[in-house]
C-alpha cells in the first residue's frame, strides 16, 4: 500500500461518523450472527466456513460499498443448503433476519459517504420496512408450518391465488410508503 492510498484510508476513518461505525458493527455483528444459527441448526461447527465469513464481514465493515458483502450471502447460503436437511427449523428463521439486517446495515453504510450522516427519517422508514419483510417471512415460514402439520393434498389453484394476494398485498403497502 502506497503511502498516498495509506493517508486516504486513515483520512476516511477519521472522517467516518459514530453513526457510520454502528451500522458496519451491526452488519458485522449479524453476519456472525447468521453465520453461528447456520453452524446450530447443521449441528456441527465447520469451523472453515465461519472464519470465511468472518473475513467477509470484515472486509464488508471496511468497505461497505465493495462487493465483500455477497461472500457473506455465498458462504452463509453454501453452508445451509450444504448441511440443514429441515426447512422447517426455527434456525432458518434466525438466519434469514439475520442476513435481512446485514443487508439493510451493509446498504445503508454503502450509500452513505464517509463523513456522511443519515437523516432520522431515513433510518426510520429503512427499519419499518425491514420490520415488515421480516414479518412477512416469519408469517411465510409459519403458513409453511402450517401446512405441511396439516399433510393436506396440495392445490396449484389455490396456492397461486393465495400467493398473488400476498403480493398485491406487499405492492399495496408498499405504494402507501412511497407515496409519503
Amino acid at each position: 500500500m502506497t503511502g498516498r492510498r495509506l493517508q486516504n484510508l486513515i483520512d476516511d476513518v477519521q472522517a467516518t461518523p459514530s453513526q457510520q461505525w454502528s451500522l458496519r458493527a451491526g452488519a458485522f455483528v449479524a453476519a456472525i450472527l447468521a453465520s453461528l444459527a447456520t453452524e446450530i441448526a447443521a449441528g456441527t461447527f465447520l469451523a472453515v466456513v465461519f472464519v470465511a465469513v468472518m473475513v467477509v464481514a470484515l472486509v464488508s465493515f471496511l468497505r461497505p460499498d465493495s462487493h465483500a458483502g455477497i461472500g457473506v450471502f455465498f458462504f452463509v447460503g453454501w453452508r445451509w443448503l450444504a448441511s440443514v436437511d429441515d426447512v422447517r427449523t426455527p434456525w432458518s428463521i434466525a438466519v434469514a433476519v439475520a442476513l435481512l439486517a446485514f443487508h439493510v446495515c451493509t446498504a445503508l453504510a454503502a450509500i452513505t459517504p464517509p463523513g456522511g450522516i443519515v437523516q432520522s427519517s431515513t433510518v426510520l422508514r429503512w427499519t419499518w420496512r425491514s420490520v415488515l419483510v421480516a414479518a412477512a417471512t416469519i408469517g411465510g415460514w409459519l403458513v409453511m408450518i402450517v401446512l405441511h402439520a396439516r399433510s393436506a393434498a396440495g392445490n396449484a389453484l389455490l396456492t397461486i391465488v393465495a400467493v398473488t394476494l400476498l403480493v398485491a398485498g406487499g405492492l399495496v403497502l408498499r405504494g402507501r410508503t412511497v407515496m409519503r
